[in-house]
């Protein structure tokens, strides 16, 4: 049986389903992380282990490939993640402060670093190509090319 569409949902019927195929089944579960349940395995604690999630099919929402780019914010040199090319950024990605998907909320101007390898944002050539982001959420709010 699958996750029902509409009413309560159950975390112990969750980890049934994620573990079993089973969401009303009766089987003891444990320890339960939502971590371990989205990404397979024990890894934070869980009584059982998790098959991997196929993330090959489509629609599949959840990415968990991470490609690294070192910013300054305010002169500090900071290495933060996105879930796409760099050359594929756009309004509304989310900014990571590492590759286990945690959120960078410092928000502010990111101005890239060092300034040739960042170029693939903008149509020819940019000094100082930056991105602003949200410090609740760590979206990317623009994208942009100008020194500060």
């Amino acid at each position: 049986m699958a996750v029902p569409t509409s009413g309560t949902l159950s975390m112990l019927k969750l980890a049934r389903e994620a573990k079993h195929g089973d969401y009303n089944g009766t089987q003891t579960m444990g320890m339960i992380s939502l971590y371990d349940m989205i990404n397979g395995g024990n890894e934070r604690g869980s009584t059982v282990s998790y098959p991997t999630v196929n993330d090959d099919c489509l629609p599949n929402p959840i990415d968990r490939t991470y490609t690294s780019f070192q910013f300054t914010n305010s002169g500090t040199p900071l290495t933060v993640y996105v879930t796409t090319t760099l050359a594929l950024l756009a309004i509304g990605d989310i900014i990571y402060s590492n590759t286990s998907g945690d959120i960078y909320t410092g928000g502010g101007t990111f101005i890239q670093t060092p300034k040739s390898s960042f170029t693939t944002l903008f149509t020819g050539t940019c000094e100082c190509p930056g991105i602003l982001s949200n410090t609740t959420t760590g979206a990317i709010t623009g994208i942009g090319c100008g020194c500060p």
